[in-house]
């Protein structure tokens, strides 16, 4: 699960980069974007084991 860590990593650094004058829009969107999807894949695996019993 790469994007676990990649996600806030993105962020994080487009934080750092704008910190220092640079835009950082595109670092910060695509994190965000990894991020859901991560959340959306573990709960749609976790839910569907639950529903299939």
């Amino acid at each position: 699960m790469a994007t676990v860590q990649c996600g806030p990593l993105a962020i994080a650094q487009a934080n750092k980069a704008e910190a220092l004058g640079v835009k950082a829009t595109a670092g910060k969107v695509l994190g965000a974007i990894s991020l859901v999807f991560t959340i959306l894949l573990v709960l749609f695996i976790f839910l569907g084991g639950f529903i299939r019993g």
